[in-house]
Parts: C-alpha cells; sequence; structure tokens
C-alpha cells in the first residue's frame, strides 16, 4: 500500500467536502481492515502527530480534526483519549457555526471510533442519532460507501439505516 502524505489531507478534504478522514487516517484504518496491527499503529501515531499539531495550535481547529484523532485514538486502544475527544468534537459541532456544516459527517466518523474498539451497538446508535440530524450528506449512501461499517450489514438496525 502506497502510503499518502497526511499533510495533503486537509488541502484535500476541502475539496472533498464528504470524505473527510485524512489519508494518514485512512491508511491506518485500511491496514485495520487488514488485521495488519504494526501498519495500523505505524499510520494512526503518524496521523495523531500531524492532528495533535493541529488542534494544540488552533484555537478554530475544524470538528474534522478532532474526530480524526478520536479514531486515530481508537486505533491505538486509547479509549479514554477517544472519548474525551469525542466531547470536543461534540461541542464544536453542536455550536451554529458547525451543527448544519460537519454535525453529521462528524457523527458518522465517531461511530467509525466505536467499531475501531468493537463497539457495535454504540456505534449503530450514533448513526440512528445522526440520521435524525439536518445535514449535506446522505448518511445512508456514506454508510454503503465506507468498508469499515460492512461488519454491520446484516443488523436489522444497521440495515434499516441504509434504506432511502
Amino acid at each position: 500500500m502506497e502510503k499518502i502524505n497526511s499533510d495533503e489531507s486537509f488541502a484535500l478534504n476541502n475539496w472533498l467536502y464528504g470524505f473527510s478522514v485524512g489519508p494518514a487516517t485512512l491508511n491506518a484504518l485500511v491496514w485495520f481492515e487488514l488485521k495488519d496491527k504494526k501498519n495500523w499503529l505505524i499510520e494512526s501515531e503518524r496521523a495523531t502527530t500531524h492532528l495533535k499539531s493541529i488542534v494544540e495550535t488552533n484555537p478554530l481547529a475544524s470538528p474534522v480534526s478532532w474526530v480524526n484523532l478520536a479514531i486515530c485514538y481508537a486505533l491505538q486502544g486509547n479509549p479514554q483519549s477517544m472519548k474525551s475527544t469525542i466531547t470536543k468534537v461534540r461541542e464544536l459541532t453542536g455550536t451554529e457555526y458547525w451543527k448544519y456544516r460537519r454535525q453529521v459527517e462528524c457523527e458518522m466518523h465517531i461511530a467509525i471510533a466505536y467499531l475501531v474498539l468493537g463497539e457495535h451497538e454504540k456505534a449503530i446508535e450514533t448513526l440512528e442519532a445522526a440520521s435524525k440530524m439536518d445535514g449535506p450528506i446522505f448518511l445512508n449512501r456514506e454508510l454503503d460507501l465506507w468498508f469499515i461499517f460492512d461488519r454491520l450489514k446484516g443488523n436489522p438496525r444497521f440495515d434499516a439505516l441504509l434504506k432511502d
């Protein structure tokens, strides 16, 4: 697998609106899916370093940076840091500025973090709540595109989310 420069991820995110998981985080998720722990830890650590440099130096950092960090903490097996980061994401996406623009998308990525930890019911609960929020993405279509959600197919609650 080719490694992608994580510094390019946030420029790409402005272009690919609905696809806001940065390349290093995405690489880590692919390695996670392939059950290659060594590489998923390398990539998640790389992404974590980059993301921390953004959120720690920019008080106006996007909730997208924070939610990517939450996914990385989940990949590193750090649920405490993941959950405190999720609190920050939800604080940001609850504001008028971010609510419509990124809330649904960030909730979908929070569900990914829960899936990484094996908390499938919590992931579905998060997605069900997200499906009731207003936002610029069609959640059910996004869910069908992301390989990480395949592990939920066959669950009646998740399958209901996939329907139009």
